[in-house]
């Protein structure tokens, strides 16, 4: 096996069984391999310590580093204590299925690589919201993040995203729109279908789009 490696001559299976041998080395193992000296750093251990992430502060001779990397282990029951190596994902107030989802579309549509972000959703207030509409604020907000660049706070969404990456049409449009020029907001981004319902508003701008890819641009 050693051989064929090192010639670069691995079947997809003998790959395959290299990533998944439990007596590979993890993360912790090549830390404390190279380092000379390696302080783990922890978030709150009682709620919101991502133990799929490791995260430190190192030191060779007289440099120092700070390391972030994915940790797994090596059998079913450190695997879950470290949540299979995996990001960190939680949504407070929305379904954690349909954020899941939503940045899947993401990934596969856009490109963007959010499999190894930790990601974290919440709706403000205590509300529970689970109609379609607030799929494509959910996907403002993460790309907002991911470009870190903050969201207009005069700015409303809503629209349901399907698998395809398209911008779905959500029931009684106008009406959001006109609870949303009652509250204060100034632009609005729709379904590009939704706005042939629509009347011309001179207190908000509407901005329809047919993809997740033209939100993109709007960022």
């Amino acid at each position: 096996m050693v051989e064929k490696i090192e010639k670069n001559v691995l079947t997809a299976w003998e790959r395959v069984e290299i990533a998944r041998n439990p007596k590979r080395k993890t993360a912790l193992d090549y830390i404390n391999e190279i380092f000379d000296e390696f302080i783990e750093l922890h978030g709150d251990r009682c709620y919101g310590d991502d133990k799929a992430m490791v995260c430190g502060l190192g030191r060779i001779e007289n440099q120092n580093y700070t390391i972030i990397a994915e940790q797994k282990g090596r059998n079913t029951k450190e695997n879950i204590e470290r949540n299979f190596g995996m990001p960190r994902r939680t949504a407070a107030g929305a379904d954690i299925n349909r954020f899941n989802l939503l940045m899947a579309v993401l990934e596969k549509r856009i490109g963007l690589r959010l499999s190894g972000c930790d990601a974290y959703l919440n709706i403000a207030g205590g509300l529970r919201i689970s109609e379609p509409a607030l799929d494509l604020a959910i996907v403002y907000a993460v790309l907002s993040s991911y470009k870190n660049i903050a969201v207009d706070h005069n700015t409303i969404v809503f629209g349901e995203v399907g698998l395809a990456g398209e911008i779905r049409a959500v029931s009684h449009a106008a009406v959001r729109v006109n609870e949303a020029v009652k509250l204060g907001f100034t632009t609005c981004i729709l379904p590009e279908v939704c706005l042939k319902n629509l009347k011309a508003d001179g207190n908000i701008k509407l901005v329809g789009i047919k993809s997740v890819n033209e939100l993109l641009n709007i960022i």
